[in-house]
């Protein structure tokens, strides 16, 4: 079995401002996660057959090529389900056009007919930065936290196996795909 997912990868210079931004802060029982994993994820599919793994492909080189490229920025700092009871914290990203909500959308509906099932919650672009084992309140002023705000572009997306292993996952890109080309 693979464990599957389809992400954007964020430049080095906002994962410099991320890492500049978060490395004061003191969070009591949050697993940090490494800089190696940040990325944005569009879909998880979790466990999947490998056999699967050509139609997994095709439905992922579709959707690109029916996407065109977006422009992005990081936002503030959030946490799900809310900072009172948080499970992660993370850094959102702006998708004032709605493209990378769009491409979202694009893979969960060319998902469904293969089985895998639809979030049961609106896509929230997002970058991971923290987990809880337990939810636990987060004391953060997320307005004084300053990250870099300069547009980037979304060129591609990249289909990544999951390695769970005992000091955290280990993201292992199978194929990127770039948004806008015609297969």
């Amino acid at each position: 079995m693979l464990r599957l997912f389809v992400a954007f990868d964020v430049p080095e210079a906002q994962k410099d401002s991320v890492e500049e931004a978060i490395a004061p802060l003191t969070v009591p029982g949050a697993r940090w996660t490494s800089r190696q994993s940040w990325h944005v994820t569009l879909k998880f599919l979790g466990a999947t057959p490998e056999e699967r793994l050509s139609e997994v492909t095709g439905v992922v080189e579709q959707a690109a090529s029916a996407s065109q490229p977006a422009r992005t920025s990081l936002g503030g700092i959030g946490a799900f389900p809310g900072f009172r009871r948080a499970r992660v914290l993370w850094v959102g990203l702006d998708d004032a056009g709605g493209v990378l909500g769009a491409l979202a959308r694009t893979l969960e509906d060319g998902f469904m007919p293969l089985g895998f099932p639809a979030e049961g919650r609106p896509w929230t672009p997002h970058l991971t930065l923290a987990r809880f084992k337990v939810p636990a309140p987060v004391a953060l002023e997320p307005d004084r936290i300053r990250l870099d705000e300069r547009p980037f572009e979304v060129g591609e997306i990249v289909l990544f196996r999951s390695h769970l292993k005992a000091g955290g996952a280990v993201y292992e890109p199978l194929a990127r795909f770039q948004l806008g080309r015609s297969i």
